[in-house]
């Protein structure tokens, strides 16, 4: 579904000295059609592979429930900026 979506994103890093983190966020996804979803996304230095959870909110994803997931992020940084990818796997 995320294919031609608009995708807005927000979260926090939290980075500690002992290389350990924490990072959390939500997206939201509008499709081409103006219908809309929102993921909440999680993962922290103890984890093997981030999570991801789906809730829908309007037109067609509105009862969408119960899909989850897997991501795994690699870390593309260097003098020049942050940047990175992240490989989602749906679970449901």
């Amino acid at each position: 579904p995320d294919n031609n979506s608009t995708i807005d994103c927000v979260g926090t890093f939290e980075g500690m000295p002992d290389k350990s983190f924490k990072v959390s966020g939500y997206c939201l996804h509008v499709d081409r059609d103006g219908d809309k979803w929102i993921d909440r996304w999680w993962n922290d230095s103890t984890m093997k592979k981030g999570r991801f959870e789906y809730t829908g909110i309007s037109g067609k994803w509105k009862d969408l429930r119960g899909v989850t997931g897997n991501f795994v992020y690699s870390d593309l940084s260097n003098e020049s900026g942050c940047k990175g990818v992240s490989n989602w796997e749906v679970s449901r």
